[in-house]
């Protein structure tokens, strides 16, 4: 009921059989890293779940398939960390996944594109609180139309996050504190 369908398994699917390639590159100095990676997957009798035409009171019936597919993606993550500036954090990735059946269609459920941005400024110890810290992220997902013949597109949003917290000492306990707002533009 949770997700408003009726699922119906399919007893005769075969394993899944997958070849991958993954490759990744890392540069860090003292106050700045770049990573980059990527991975191609050629999946021979991938399994996943299409709609029917049919319903079960009221739900309609999703059944579990298998064809050969195709998922590959890239991510890149850029962290600045001045060394001189130990209180500072601007760090932001990117993240791309690329799905589709060997046929050509898209694959169901594959994410948009995706870019993540945090700025954290933080201190080790101001009086009684060790660890404070201050941070906004910044969330952009790009519009999705890569996808299945039963999905529908979705256009691109970016969200707001602000969070803050630190830890002290109660007695011989270490506790910690975070307070945070999810979607400030309320998108």
């Amino acid at each position: 009921e949770g997700t408003f369908r009726f699922e119906v398994g399919e007893p005769e699917l075969k394993m899944e059989q997958n070849i991958e390639g993954d490759l990744g590159l890392i540069w860090e100095l003292n106050s700045i890293a770049l990573d980059l990676s990527g991975f191609y997957n050629h999946i021979t009798g991938y399994i996943y779940i299409n709609p029917t035409a049919d319903s079960i009171e009221g739900l309609q019936v999703y059944q579990y398939v298998q064809n050969d597919a195709n998922i590959s993606g890239a991510a890149l993550r850029f962290d600045l960390h001045p060394a001189t500036m130990k209180w500072f954090d601007l760090n932001s990735s990117l993240a791309v996944t690329r799905g589709k059946l060997t046929d050509g269609s898209f694959l169901p459920y594959i994410p948009a594109h995706k870019v993540f941005t945090e700025l954290r400024l933080q201190k080790e110890a101001m009086g009684p609180l060790l660890n404070a810290y201050i941070a906004l992220d910044m969330d952009n997902h790009f519009a999705q139309d890569h996808v299945a013949p039963f999905e529908t597109t979705t256009e691109s949003f970016t969200l707001f996050d602000a969070h803050i917290g630190a830890d002290f000492n109660l007695g011989k306990q270490r506790m910690n504190v975070n307070l945070f707002c999810t979607n400030l533009t309320n998108k």
